[in-house]
């Protein structure tokens, strides 16, 4: 749910979702799910501007803005015989260049090239 009209947005297996800084949302997990989340800047308790009991909606944080959240549907980027990667936000996904978040689905034994990249790379292996 997102902003004071409590509108819905249902984010099915193989998507993802952008929640700008100020979106007022509440994330509901009707099921088992399974979700990573990237927060940037990196996440603190004091930071996430919790709504509680009687105070929910009375204290409006100063950043707090109008936006909604935007989807994203993913693509592979990557598609070799035991590898692929499914890119969620990046370049191709979501057209956004300053993140690249990704899921390498690895069938069997394999290796990629040697790589000197251009970039930071945090990798989860879950």
């Amino acid at each position: 749910e997102h902003g004071s009209n409590g509108k819905t947005e249902i984010v099915k297996k193989g998507c993802g979702v952008y929640l700008p800084k100020g979106c007022r949302v509440r994330v509901n997990y009707p099921g088992p799910a399974e979700a990573i989340a990237i927060c940037l800047p990196s996440f603190s308790p004091e930071m996430e501007h919790r709504e509680e009991g009687e105070t929910a909606a009375t204290v409006v944080p100063s950043h707090k803005t109008d936006t909604a959240p935007t989807m994203v549907k993913s693509v592979d980027v990557v598609k070799a015989p035991a590898l692929t990667i499914t890119e969620y936000f990046g370049n191709v996904a979501s057209k956004e260049g300053s993140l690249s978040a990704c899921v390498a689905k690895v069938d069997e034994s394999c290796s990629e090239a040697w790589q000197c990249p251009e970039f930071a790379e945090w990798v989860l292996v879950l």
